[in-house]
């Protein structure tokens, strides 16, 4: 969760104001801020299962020479220009300060659409993707070689800052592991992200992102056992509007195969060998394992800490808690958060992860929150 103030957490339960900025950026320098630009409408979807986590479309009121013609390029065109946008609580209808601003992510502007109004006023519409997206784009023309020996984390910091478009190498806040790579290639056409950061990301049990602020992180996988950032429950401050559940169970199971020159096949796995979980390997409901294929897999060990962090990612999945409440931009994709819903016989603590947060007042928030079962065992 973003770190919010004390007045955010009271004023965001009540009736407020709401707020909402944005800025353009060219080589990662300011050539727009929010002075030059209205939001009119929009909002950033989220996604902790895809591979790029953070989307946006967003329509803004723009000055005429901000607006993008196809003889003159401006920051709004979609040629390398990103726009960051913010959603805020402003305090001063009861005197007090200044507004309070979340970030809602540092996005590459996609597509740009211009309406040019009866009134004369331009009104622009932009498509935009965290910065993941662009070096997802970015495929190899040649191949990739990480040498043997490599650390895991700081073969995947390798490729970001290899494969991103910006003047400087991104901010990176990265998790610590001991675990190395074997000599890997990527072949020219290969994702510098999907097959290239996030292999190496699973195989160091860790997941990665871009986070709302353009930072590329690295950081454990998240765990229900990890303190509640948020309770959401009944009362006279509370905010859930619906809320519905669905239960779907799906794999119980991993086995990780690989086949590497120094070790010829390997095999990793993973079950739910917690005996108090309704998917227990050896219980009722059944085994149901996912099979699946790691370039990294090239000895047991690795094979079955991946195993263990793909088991981690599916556990759960199909048990999930819908719920649509007045937005708090503050909420990030992992969070834990308890809900609290006596009539629903809910008092849990879920994973937020995916859901919508309008830059306007106008809409609620959707939000997916879904179990993740405690894994013991291998």
């Amino acid at each position: 969760m973003y770190p919010v103030s004390a007045r955010w957490q009271a004023a965001v339960v009540h009736s407020h104001r709401v707020v909402s900025r944005a800025e353009l950026r060219s080589g990662d320098v300011v050539v727009a801020d929010s002075s030059r630009l209205t939001v009119l409408s929009g909002s950033v979807k989220i996604d902790q299962t895809a591979a790029v986590r953070r989307t946006c479309e967003v329509e803004l009121q723009a000055p005429v020479d901000l607006v993008p013609t196809f003889i003159r390029r401006t920051a709004l065109d979609p040629f390398g220009n990103e726009i960051r946008l913010w959603r805020g609580i402003d305090y001063r209808l009861a005197g007090t300060a200044g507004p309070e601003l979340v970030p809602l992510g540092a996005f590459r502007v996609e597509v740009t659409s211009v309406t040019d109004g009866p009134a004369g006023d331009y009104v622009v519409t932009l498509s935009g993707y965290d910065r993941s997206d662009a070096i997802s784009r970015s495929s190899y023309e040649r191949p990739y070689a990480i040498a043997s020996g490599t650390n895991l984390v700081d073969a995947a910091a390798a490729i970001v800052a290899d494969r991103s478009s910006l003047p400087t190498t991104p901010q990176m806040l990265l998790t610590a592991v001991t675990e190395t790579t074997p000599l890997h290639l990527l072949e020219e056409g290969a994702d510098p992200w999907s097959d290239g950061v996030q292999q190496l990301a699973i195989a160091a049990g860790a997941e990665a992102f871009f986070d709302v602020t353009g930072t590329f992180v690295m950081r454990p996988e998240p765990l229900l056992v990890d303190p509640a950032a948020l309770v959401l429950s009944e009362g006279p401050e509370c905010v859930i509007l619906e809320i519905d559940r669905e239960y779907n169970p799906g794999f119980n199971g991993v086995i990780i195969t690989g086949e590497g020159a120094q070790a010829g096949p390997t095999r990793g796995e993973a079950f739910d060998l917690n005996p108090s979980s309704p998917t227990y390997w050896h219980g009722r409901y059944g085994r149901r394992p996912k099979w699946e294929t790691h370039p990294l897999a090239i000895t047991t060990p690795i094979a079955t800490r991946i195993a263990r962090t793909r088991l981690l990612q599916l556990s759960g999945a199909g048990e999930q808690v819908n719920l649509s409440m007045i937005p708090n931009a503050a909420l990030a994709e992992g969070d834990i958060v308890r809900v609290q819903r006596a009539r629903s016989g809910l008092d849990d603590l879920l994973m937020f992860e995916s859901g919508e947060i309008p830059l306007t007042h106008d809409n609620p928030m959707p939000l997916v929150f879904r179990d993740r079962r405690v894994i013991t065992g291998g």
